[in-house]
Protein backbone atom coordinates (compact mmCIF):
# COMPACT_ATOMS: atom_id res chain seq x y z
CA UNK A 1 0.00 0.00 0.00
CA UNK A 2 2.65 2.15 0.95
CA UNK A 3 4.42 1.91 -2.45
CA UNK A 4 1.11 2.99 -4.38
CA UNK A 5 0.92 5.72 -2.47
CA UNK A 6 4.11 6.78 -3.47
CA UNK A 7 4.20 5.65 -7.34
CA UNK A 8 0.62 8.16 -6.76
CA UNK A 9 2.11 10.99 -5.77
CA UNK A 10 5.34 11.05 -7.91
CA UNK A 11 2.54 10.30 -10.60
CA UNK A 12 0.76 13.24 -9.99
CA UNK A 13 3.95 15.56 -9.23
CA UNK A 14 5.16 14.48 -12.99
CA UNK A 15 2.15 15.26 -14.40
CA UNK A 16 1.93 19.22 -12.73
CA UNK A 17 5.48 19.22 -13.69
CA UNK A 18 4.71 18.46 -17.28
CA UNK A 19 1.28 20.55 -17.79
CA UNK A 20 3.65 23.46 -16.04
CA UNK A 21 6.34 23.35 -18.71
CA UNK A 22 3.98 23.16 -21.31
CA UNK A 23 2.09 26.58 -20.26
CA UNK A 24 5.66 28.37 -19.79
CA UNK A 25 6.03 27.08 -23.58
CA UNK A 26 2.70 27.88 -24.65
CA UNK A 27 3.48 31.35 -23.03
CA UNK A 28 6.77 31.87 -24.91
CA UNK A 29 8.17 31.87 -21.43
CA UNK A 30 10.63 28.63 -22.17
CA UNK A 31 11.54 27.48 -25.40
CA UNK A 32 10.28 24.57 -26.85
CA UNK A 33 13.28 23.09 -28.35
CA UNK A 34 16.95 23.07 -27.19
CA UNK A 35 20.57 22.34 -28.93
CA UNK A 36 22.39 19.84 -27.86
CA UNK A 37 24.68 21.75 -25.58
CA UNK A 38 21.57 22.71 -24.06
CA UNK A 39 20.23 19.69 -23.75
CA UNK A 40 23.01 18.56 -21.75
CA UNK A 41 23.39 20.93 -19.58
CA UNK A 42 19.97 20.11 -18.29
CA UNK A 43 19.41 16.81 -18.65
CA UNK A 44 23.52 16.00 -18.38
CA UNK A 45 25.54 15.56 -21.72
CA UNK A 46 26.19 11.74 -21.56
CA UNK A 47 22.55 11.39 -20.88
CA UNK A 48 21.48 12.94 -24.36
CA UNK A 49 24.38 11.34 -26.60
CA UNK A 50 23.38 7.98 -25.40
CA UNK A 51 19.88 9.32 -26.04
CA UNK A 52 20.46 10.28 -29.86
CA UNK A 53 23.15 7.28 -30.50
CA UNK A 54 20.38 4.62 -29.07
CA UNK A 55 17.68 6.69 -31.51
CA UNK A 56 15.72 7.45 -28.74
CA UNK A 57 15.44 11.04 -29.61
CA UNK A 58 15.77 12.51 -33.40
CA UNK A 59 17.11 15.75 -34.04
CA UNK A 60 14.54 18.09 -35.46
CA UNK A 61 15.89 20.62 -38.47
CA UNK A 62 13.33 22.86 -39.83
CA UNK A 63 15.00 23.61 -43.08
CA UNK A 64 17.44 22.54 -45.21
CA UNK A 65 21.00 21.15 -43.98
CA UNK A 66 22.42 24.72 -42.89
CA UNK A 67 19.48 24.91 -40.43
CA UNK A 68 19.96 24.31 -36.94
CA UNK A 69 19.51 20.78 -35.36
CA UNK A 70 17.27 21.09 -32.31
CA UNK A 71 16.24 18.19 -29.83
CA UNK A 72 12.27 18.62 -28.46
CA UNK A 73 12.28 19.89 -24.83
CA UNK A 74 8.99 17.48 -24.11
CA UNK A 75 10.37 14.92 -25.37
CA UNK A 76 13.78 14.88 -23.75
CA UNK A 77 11.42 15.37 -20.57
CA UNK A 78 10.09 12.15 -21.04
CA UNK A 79 13.21 10.26 -21.35
CA UNK A 80 14.46 11.62 -18.26
CA UNK A 81 11.59 10.50 -16.95
CA UNK A 82 11.33 7.09 -17.86
CA UNK A 83 12.25 4.65 -15.35
CA UNK A 84 11.54 1.36 -17.65
CA UNK A 85 14.42 1.15 -19.23
CA UNK A 86 12.65 -2.06 -21.20
CA UNK A 87 11.37 0.56 -23.36
CA UNK A 88 15.01 0.95 -24.38
CA UNK A 89 16.66 -0.84 -27.51
CA UNK A 90 17.45 -4.55 -26.99
CA UNK A 91 21.23 -4.99 -28.56
CA UNK A 92 20.12 -6.86 -31.04
CA UNK A 93 17.50 -4.15 -32.10
CA UNK A 94 20.65 -1.70 -32.58
CA UNK A 95 22.29 -4.01 -34.36
CA UNK A 96 19.82 -3.89 -37.14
Amino acid sequence: METDSFEFRQLVADIVEQTTKKVLTDLGLIKPFLSENQAGKIYGASNVRYWIKEGLIKYTQDGGSTSPKRLERSKLDILVRTANRAQYKTVKERKR
